[in-house]
């Protein structure tokens, strides 16, 4: 890569880039830790995990802001101007509606306006798209999904055994199905881990009877595959063979599964879960026996509030019970926002997905562009905004989509962005005939 020309506007200040990193870092570890924690509410203890997880969701989401806010001034050159106009709007109208009638609340309400992800924090969340406008954000997001995957795969050998004997990979395995996207760029140790957590990722989903967490996870282990037989021009006959016959052997499992009242190999315990969610899977819970929850959703909503939204604690009436959130992403964002951030929200997803398909040069886009569009299909079984890292990855996607630089680069030249290494912040040495170190990057 010493030949590769890339342009030398991207390169930051010492200072603002160390200082930025760090602030991601632990900022999205400490988002992670904050969703992990609420597994511990459905385990056999019961652990009430919430008040573990609220100091953890403001902590990293206070970080991840301001690792953000750094990056301001790169938005204006990367985003043209309407694009950076509607953001600006945006950002605007998440704030407004995140601290929406803050001071008219009690202090109960208070604490679960910023404890609860679905809440405030939800709203803040389209503001990390910043940290995109900068290449070297790239690697910096898919070591940290890395390593929180090798975390998750580690637990799992420890909670499986006895005493614990807990199902769960405490979601850190999240970003694995996202990280066969970019495959290419992967360590072949990183490539078995992400291949082995998403599928254990569907095993979880299904095990917790979470339809949505299983969709997300197919659509992008889907997607990687499309990404790898495209990408692949001069595959041999092994690698490609290999990848047919994975998607074979996966389509046959969930086949045999769907089809058999229990799978011999797995217990007692899993076969029961597996049959709950097959059961549940055609059942559709937006209907009950006294609630329809779209009907009423529109009727309790006033033709002001599918304008503005009612803030982000607000709530609508269904079969006597006041909710603070509906199934439908799409209709939870009017409920919030109102259908100005609905309008927002699509007009910065859409542009992106069109630009990242159609309008970039490499497949690292492109693929940013499919997790955008994974997550706005996923928005209308549910999806909606909340203060966890694979809303947050949305938004970073929206971001890569929009850097005009990244979408001019080719795959050659967004390689050395994207392959997994460590990122060195030192002063480099003058040497003008190495463009990668000039660069603060060191393989």
């Amino acid at each position: 890569m010493g030949g590769v020309n890339v342009a030398p506007e991207i390169v930051q200040p010492y200072p603002d880039s160390l200082l930025r990193w760090k602030l991601f870092r632990a900022g999205f570890w400490l988002l992670m830790f904050s969703y992990s924690a609420l597994v511990l509410i459905k385990t056999r203890w019961q652990i009430n995990s919430i008040y573990l997880s609220a100091p953890l969701l403001c902590a990293g989401m206070f970080f991840l802001l301001i690792s953000a806010l750094i990056n301001i001034r790169q938005s204006v050159r990367q985003l043209n101007p309407a694009s950076f106009m509607v953001f600006v709007l945006l950002c605007l109208w998440c704030t407004v509606t995140a601290l929406r009638g803050f001071t008219a609340l009690s202090v109960t309400a208070v604490r679960d306006m910023w404890g609860i992800r679905y809440f405030a924090w939800a709203w803040f969340v389209p503001v990390l798209m910043l940290l995109a406008m900068d290449p070297l954000f790239l690697r910096q997001l898919l070591n940290t999904m890395m390593r929180q995957a090798y975390l998750g795969m580690l637990l799992l050998a420890v909670v499986w055994l006895p005493p614990l004997q807990l199902f769960t990979d405490f979601h850190l395995l999240w970003g694995c199905s996202a990280l066969l996207i970019f495959w290419q760029y992967l360590p072949a140790k990183s490539r078995r881990i992400a291949l082995a957590g998403s599928f254990l990722s569907v095993l979880f989903g299904v095990l917790a009877s979470e339809r949505n967490a299983v969709f997300a996870h197919v659509y992008l282990m889907m997607a990687a595959g499309f990404v790898a037989l495209v990408c692949i021009r001069q595959c041999r006959g092994r690698r490609l063979l290999g990848i047919i016959s994975i998607f074979l052997f996966s389509i046959g499992l969930v086949y045999y599964a769907s089809l058999s009242d229990s799978i011999p190999f797995l217990s007692d315990r899993i076969n029961t879960r597996i049959e709950a969610f097959k059961n549940k899977v055609p059942v559709n819970t937006r209907y009950g026996e006294n609630a329809n929850l779209y009907l009423d959703f529109l009727k309790d909503m006033e033709a002001i509030d599918l304008w503005i939204g009612r803030g982000s604690i607000g709530t609508y009436s269904t079969g006597g019970l006041l909710r603070p959130s509906i199934e439908c992403g799409y209709l939870q964002v009017i409920l919030k926002g109102g259908g100005i951030m609905l309008f927002l929200l699509l007009f910065m997803a859409m542009t992106a997905l069109f630009k990242g398909l159609f309008a970039s040069k490499n497949w690292v886009v492109k693929g940013f562009a499919l997790i955008v569009a994974g997550w706005l299909m996923e928005m209308i079984p549910f999806g909606n905004p909340s203060a966890f890292p694979r809303y947050a990855l949305f938004w970073f996607a929206v971001g890569v989509c929009h850097n005009k630089q990244l979408r001019a680069m080719t795959d050659e030249q967004i390689g050395c962005f994207v392959s997994m290494g460590k990122i060195d912040f030192r002063e480099p040495k003058n040497r003008p005939d190495d463009p990668v170190s000039n660069r603060y990057l060191t393989f």
